[in-house]
């Protein structure tokens, strides 16, 4: 007669099976541990390979800020903020021997009086000085140099050009030695100890021809 065995102790051998792959004797134990699926048995399934990384977008290098030139000073060398000075000449060109008088304007544009203004015009090359012609400029032939110490005789002021008031003077050259189609530039410069810097004015005069009317009396040939 045999024995049923419990069912608590097939149980128990059926996993006893399972974890050390002991085959029992009850051949119905053996086929239910054949049976029963066995732990790490199943192989795991391939690792599916990572999907190549897209590239990202390129780096932009962005071009480094061009830096702005600096402001170019202005090329009218007649304007300051505390003085403005001009010199122009009667006429733009003239012919050999011929007199072009000079007419220099200075402006105090400070609201005080500017003292100690002086004024100073060098001839250049090919013109001369015409006597007596000077208003305000006092001339000296050693360095054909032409100077003046303005000032605003209605301010009473002395040697000083009242707040906005207006000074002009006058000079009178000759061209002479310049070859036609010469251009002789004059510059008349002011200074003062209420001037930040000194202040320059130009005028350009060209050399011209005779004009076809003209002609120079010459002796034995007429002339007007």
């Amino acid at each position: 007669m045999s024995r049923r065995v419990p069912s608590w102790l097939q149980l128990f051998i059926v996993l006893a099976v399972a974890l050390t792959g002991i085959r029992p004797a009850d051949p119905h134990l053996s086929l239910r541990a054949a049976a029963a699926p066995r732990l790490f048995d199943s192989p795991l399934p391939p690792a599916e390979p990572s999907p190549p990384a897209e590239p990202g977008p390129s780096p932009t290098l962005e071009p480094a800020p061009t830096p702005e030139p600096a402001p170019t000073p202005s090329a009218d060398l007649n304007l300051n903020l505390n003085l403005n000075l001009n010199l122009t000449a009667a006429s733009a060109w003239a012919e050999p021997g011929e007199v072009v008088t000079y007419t220099v304007t200075a402006t105090n544009l400070l609201s005080v009086p500017l003292a100690g203004l002086a004024l100073t015009a060098t001839l250049p090359a090919g013109l001369v000085y015409v006597a007596k012609s000077a208003v305000g400029f006092t001339y000296a032939s050693d360095s054909k140099t032409l100077t003046w110490v303005a000032s605003d005789p209605a301010a009473g002021s002395g040697q000083a050009l009242a707040a906005g008031a207006v000074i002009t003077g006058h000079f009178g050259t000759r061209v002479q030695g310049l070859a036609l189609g010469t251009a002789v530039t004059t510059t008349v410069t002011a200074t003062s100890p209420g001037l930040a810097a000194p202040v320059t004015a130009q005028a350009v005069l060209d050399i011209v021809p005779p004009r076809a009317n003209e002609a120079w009396a010459t002796p034995g040939q007429g002339g007007v």
